[in-house]
């Protein structure tokens, strides 16, 4: 990860580091819907509970481009999204 990489990514995350948003994002092929963003996701290994649980919480809408999802994580985390395990809802502060 470079480091334009790492400063689109601060700010997002609470538990996960900004390189396990990355790793989840890999292979996805923008633009891409929200379905296939959190497929995706789920599908690598290694990567905190949070990702997916923070991507599942974004608009569903086709992300134009990595910024473009980006942009979305951070308005539901400026929002208030706090990652909750086990598939649970988002929770306000």
């Amino acid at each position: 990860m470079n480091e334009g990489q790492k400063d689109k990514l601060a700010g997002i995350g609470v538990n996960a580091e900004a390189e396990e948003f990355i790793r989840a994002l890999e292979g996805v092929d923008f633009p891409a819907p929200k379905d296939e963003i959190v497929r995706k996701s789920r599908d690598k290994g290694g990567i905190d509970w949070e990702v997916p649980a923070a991507l599942e919480q974004i608009a569903d809408r086709t992300y134009e481009s990595q910024d473009d999802l980006l942009t979305e994580l951070h308005r539901i985390y400026e929002t208030g999204f706090v990652p909750i395990r086990g598939g649970g809802p988002a929770a306000e502060l």
